[in-house]
């Protein structure tokens, strides 16, 4: 075993081999194939990373809404969905169709955005015989986080003139006014300015 592999299972990755001959997937909707790669020195065979002997790194045990967020929708494909449902997707052939996700891996992230509320599953058809998906309150109540990950993904990873797309007001036109977080007064908030406290008491400390 080389050094790298070595490093990885100290680092807790599991690490498979498949042989390009075997008609093995991935283990579990995590996994991940590396391809064409030998890091052990060998030919012929694909590293597999992940399965269920690698969980996603959960938060449960933080007191922190952030985490807890991350919790739900934390994973890289999650907030693609709800994305997507927010154009109009609402089949299952739609996401994969937008996405090119994986079919095991989308009927997971559909199943968890379920389960926690962010989608519901709608009966639609002859005697409901097809199923759809639609965000709940819960689910469109990420709208502004999407938003204000858009316009970071301008800003700071397209710049303005490399915008893939401009977003806007189809009501009016209007381009969408720079998100901002604000006190109740309306003043402008940022980082330096906030501070947390127990709800139930008047104490004040370091948000975090």
């Amino acid at each position: 075993m080389t050094l790298h592999l070595r490093v990885m299972r100290r680092l807790g990755l599991t690490v498979a081999r498949m042989d390009h001959r075997d008609n093995i997937s991935p283990r579990g909707p995590d996994a991940v194939v590396v391809f064409g790669v030998s890091l052990d020195g060998r030919t012929g065979s694909d590293l597999v990373f992940g399965g269920p002997g690698m969980g996603r790194k959960r938060f449960d045990e933080m007191s922190c809404a952030i985490a807890q967020t991350l919790n739900q929708v934390g994973d890289w494909w999650t907030l693609l969905i709800v994305r997507d449902a927010m154009k109009g997707a609402r089949r299952f052939s739609d996401f994969h169709e937008s996405t090119g996700i994986a079919k095991n891996i989308l009927t997971d992230r559909l199943n968890k955005l379920v389960e926690n509320g962010i989608m519901m599953r709608e009966e639609v058809g002859v005697r409901g015989q097809r199923q759809e998906y639609v965000l709940t309150e819960r689910g469109e109540a990420l709208f502004p986080i999407l938003m204000a990950m858009q316009q970071w993904g301008d800003k700071w990873v397209y710049g303005e003139d490399g915008l893939p797309l401009e977003v806007y007001d189809a009501r009016t036109g209007e381009q969408l006014a720079p998100i901002s977080v604000a006190n109740q007064s309306g003043e402008e908030v940022t980082h330096r300015d906030i501070a947390g406290r127990d709800p139930r008491n008047s104490s004040i400390r370091e948000a975090g």
